[in-house]
């Protein structure tokens, strides 16, 4: 038991350092209602399944976040545990699963909530409209991407739908419009690109 409790705990800083080090979207679109804005760094989350209106509980278990948190948590608990043979494997396997599930959940709403909070913190949405910025990851017109802006100083990740055929990474855009959730952004006229 103790192999699958280190390879839980290798899988979960696996993910995790692949999320850090990636510096891009993690859960594709798992989370169904997941942040609108998040500063530079705090969150990887596009929601992508956004207004769907699936239940709160199934957008968290069917976030890569949930599992990777949940992973992290049950090798950690079972493996000492199990290494010190402090407990029976039933009951080390029980209270491993226990706090992975339970630490997975509260871990990714702890998130989320702050991935929403993000805007109120740092920029009003009517500041965006107008924002020149940077598609992070492409969008097409029935697609919505990710897109970076600069507001007051602090780098903002946004969640940009397009009328575009498409828009790919690192294209320069300008912010159209708030729509719901999301902005709304086209691509940089030539006569606005510094030279």
């Amino acid at each position: 038991m103790l192999t699958l409790y280190l390879a839980a705990l290798v899988f979960g800083l696996g993910l995790f350092a692949v999320q850090v080090l990636s510096g891009s979207n993690s859960d594709t679109g798992a989370d169904a209602d997941g942040p609108v804005l998040d500063a530079e760094g705090s969150g990887k989350d596009l929601a992508l399944a956004g207004a769907h209106g699936g239940p709160e509980w199934a957008a968290i278990v069917l976030s890569l976040r949930f599992y990777m948190f949940t992973a992290i948590a049950f090798g950690v608990v079972g493996a000492p545990v199990s290494w010190l043979g402090l407990a029976s494997p039933a009951a080390t396997l029980l209270a491993a699963l226990l706090t992975g599930l339970v630490i997975g959940f509260f871990a990714t709403q702890a998130w989320r909530a702050l991935q929403r909070q993000t805007l109120s913190s740092g920029a009003e949405a009517g500041e965006l409209v107008g924002k020149l910025g940077r598609v992070l990851v492409a969008c097409e017109k029935d697609r919505p991407g990710k897109v970076r802006l600069q507001v007051r100083g602090q780098l903002i990740d946004c969640i940009a739908t397009t009328d575009e055929a498409r828009l790919a990474a690192g294209t320069a855009v300008v912010v159209q419009e708030l729509k719901g959730q999301h902005v709304h952004v086209c691509a940089v006229p030539s006569e606005l690109l510094p030279e």
